[in-house]
């Protein structure tokens, strides 16, 4: 018991001194050497479960940066790529087995005083519940082709959910049927259509432009100790905030408290830097995270900076690149 608190503790403490932020950042098109704006999409092969359909939901709502991305259209002259696919799977599979449990409301031993058994129950019936798991999977190959159909893009997504049911009350499985998995294919459960959405989704997002959001940690704390009370309270109240992902109104706060503190803090430094990257300002947010560098001196927080540098190097260029593609020929 004393390991597990223990264990506990320091799970406790690290979900503490970790605390994240989610920032977003707009991410390119894996089609790197056109722009794809124009494009007509083909019914897929084997497509029992309208991932065709779920594909064109996505190209007619894509929307990134106020800007239409995808003109869908209906015949193959001057379009700029062919999208089309394969259904590969779309299964469902069945295994059972038996979950161990406790029939509370079975009593096998009783507590006894002075030889007379009292009414304190102190071991109650084991009891074996049948369970059915399903496991979902779909599969799905999609390729875009440019107008002489060389390939531009393809890739074969993955899917998977699963569903496990345990009830006392259903039928008795016998050992034997236990030991039998069965396999349903082409199906079109809502679960296989939820995870053809899912694809849909995911496709899209890897031939458009794209925001992606990323966890990142930020101070939550001070590692010098000899500031005033009212700025740690001030602090900590702009941690409150960044928890809450309210980057903007941290902000206001941030730039506030780095003046009464002269820029000494790098951890307010950080966490200014933190927001403008949110923003998308990536020179602001390189100057301030270079001066959190400067006066830092803990060398576990400047890995953490210099990883946030590094960052916003990549997704600078990354940003730079998905808006010269949303750029109409």
């Amino acid at each position: 018991m004393k390991i597990y608190f223990i264990l506990f503790l320091t799970l406790f403490l690290l979900g503490c001194s970790n605390k994240t932020v989610t920032i977003k950042s707009l991410q390119p098109s894996q089609i790197s050497n056109i722009r794809v704006h124009d494009v007509i999409l083909e019914k897929f092969i084997n497509d029992n479960i309208n991932q065709t359909n779920y594909i064109e939901e996505q190209i007619v709502n894509k929307i990134v940066e106020n800007k239409r991305v995808f003109t869908l259209k209906p015949t193959y002259k001057n379009v700029d790529a062919i999208i089309t696919g394969e259904v590969l799977d779309s299964s469902i599979h069945f295994s059972y087995y038996y979950e161990d449990d406790v029939d509370y409301t079975r009593c096998v031993e009783f507590e006894y005083k002075d030889k007379k058994r009292t009414d304190k129950c102190v071991r109650y019936k084991k009891i074996k519940i049948p369970c059915e798991r399903k496991d979902y999977y779909v599969q799905t190959k999609i390729d875009v082709l440019d107008y002489n159909e060389t390939a531009l893009f393809s890739k074969i997504y993955k899917g998977h959910k699963q569903n496990i049911d345990c009830n006392y009350n259903r039928r008795f499985f016998t050992e034997y049927f236990l030991n039998v998995n069965r396999v349903k294919n082409n199906s079109t459960d809502p679960m296989n259509i939820d995870i053809a959405k899912e694809i849909a989704s995911k496709a899209i997002n890897d031939i458009s432009p794209h925001y992606s959001y990323t966890k990142v940690k930020f101070f939550s704390n001070f590692d010098n100790k000899n500031y005033p009370d009212t700025m740690i309270k001030s602090f900590e109240n702009i941690v409150e905030l960044l928890e809450k992902n309210l980057t903007n109104i941290a902000q206001e706060k941030l730039i506030i408290l780095n003046e009464q503190l002269n820029s000494s803090s790098y951890e307010v430094l950080y966490n200014l830097a933190l927001t403008y990257e949110n923003q998308s300002l990536f020179t602001k947010a390189r100057k301030y995270y270079f001066e959190a560098k400067d006066i830092c001196t803990n060398n576990e927080d400047l890995v953490l900076i210099d990883n946030a540098i590094e960052r916003i190097s990549v997704n600078s260029y990354n940003n730079s690149k998905a808006k010269s593609q949303l750029i109409k020929k």
